[in-house]
């Protein structure tokens, strides 16, 4: 699998962005709506919205040909250090 994502990564790329596209034009479920479709409403939202969360993680390139938005790339801290080691430096 792996191997087919990264030998046709602009067809995984395009399938990802029609997914996420079909999930944000679903209709909001109403008071008449059955319970799956609630159910199901929520879970695709929650996952459409994970998809592009870890490609600007992962895959900066692909979130900025997805979504065409830009992620800085940012330097984490310096670790917390303890009361004790801070004394002793």
């Amino acid at each position: 699998m792996i191997d087919f994502i990264q030998s046709h990564g602009f067809v995984v790329l395009v399938c990802g962005w029609l997914l996420t596209n079909a999930i944000s034009t679903m209709p909001t479920p109403r008071d008449n709506s059955s319970q799956f479709y609630e159910w199901f409403f929520k879970f695709a939202q929650a996952t459409g919205g994970a998809i592009p969360r870890l490609l600007a993680i992962y895959q900066p390139a692909a979130f900025n040909a997805l979504t065409g938005q830009t992620v800085k790339t940012t330097i984490p801290p310096n670790p917390p250090v303890a009361a004790g080691e801070a004394a002793s430096k």
